[in-house]
Order: C-alpha cells, then sequence, then structure tokens
C-alpha cells in the first residue's frame, strides 16, 4: 500500500514537475581545504533532492554513496555532509549494498530514506561542469538527472537541471 502511494504521488509530481535554481550558502562553505566540488556537489545534491520530491516523502535518512564523488576531498565531503542536514534528518554515507545488508528497507524494498550518488561528471571549462547524479528509494522510485552547473561573477549556481530518466 505504502509503495503504491509512493508511485502515485511520484506521478502526480512528474507531471507537475518544475525546476528551481539552487544556491549554495557561503557562510557554511569552508574555504580551506575544499575544492570547487564542495560547491558544485552541494548545488548538484540540492537540485537532485529538490526534483521529485515525492521520493522525499517520509524519509528517515539521506544516505550519500560517497564513493562515486570523484575528486572531492575529505573536507568537501563534510562541507557536503553538512549542507545535507538542514533536511533535518540524518546524513550518513552508505552505499545500496550496504543499507540492504543493515536492513535500512521495508519488506518491499523501499529505502526508509534517500540514496544519492554522483553518476558522472563532466568538466566542459573552467567555468562549466555537467553532473549526473541519481537518487533512489527504491526499484519503482528513482530518477536521473543531468545538472548544469556554471560560474558567473566568481560564484557557481545552476544553470538548470533536467530528468533524464524515472523509475
Amino acid at each position: 500500500m505504502k509503495l503504491k502511494k509512493i508511485v502515485m504521488a511520484l506521478l502526480i509530481l512528474v507531471v507537475g514537475a518544475s525546476l528551481f535554481g539552487c544556491t549554495v550558502d557561503k557562510e557554511k562553505v569552508k574555504k580551506t581545504n575544499t575544492t570547487k566540488y564542495s560547491e558544485v556537489y552541494t548545488l548538484a545534491l540540492d537540485s537532485l533532492i529538490s526534483l521529485d520530491e515525492t521520493l522525499n516523502y517520509e524519509m528517515d535518512y539521506i544516505a550519500l554513496d560517497t564513493k562515486s564523488f570523484t575528486n572531492a576531498t575529505e573536507e568537501d565531503m563534510k562541507v557536503i555532509m553538512e549542507n545535507l542536514k538542514k533536511y533535518e534528518v540524518d546524513v550518513i554515507e552508505e552505499s545500496l549494498e550496504s543499507l540492504q545488508e543493515k536492513k535500512m528497507l521495508d519488506e518491499y524494498g523501499v529505502l526508509y530514506g534517500i540514496l544519492l550518488k554522483i553518476e558522472n561528471v563532466d568538466v566542459k571549462s573552467k567555468n562549466k561542469i555537467v553532473i549526473e547524479s541519481s537518487k533512489y528509494r527504491s526499484g519503482l522510485g528513482a530518477i536521473w538527472i543531468e545538472t548544469t552547473i556554471v560560474k558567473k561573477d566568481n560564484v557557481w549556481e545552476v544553470e538548470k537541471s533536467e530528468i533524464g530518466a524515472i523509475s
């Protein structure tokens, strides 16, 4: 029943989905020992979370598959994890396999939270990066998006986010 509600809400949201720009709170981004990746990954993840909010319904946690965050330093990852705390749920470092092993899903295979993963990073230029990412809740509840992030007036911002696939 819960899975049916998630799928139905997902369909309703997809039909009425609209895209919003995202920004990074510069106060929270520590400049020491961080790279541009703390900013661009934060922007990409915020954009990903804001799309298809049905997948976020009653989530208990945000899991990051940190192995997929290429080029991010340890300090970058701390900034990224700290930023995600604004969603007022636990932020954890886990893969889908470890979430399954720890039984952090229901009997139907639906996670109690969401799993975020960076699928691909394409640095187009020093001022433009395209990030493919995914948000997973279940085999029937996941999205993949492509986010274009550009640097304007020395500030990284989302130029566009497009849903590439929905399951």
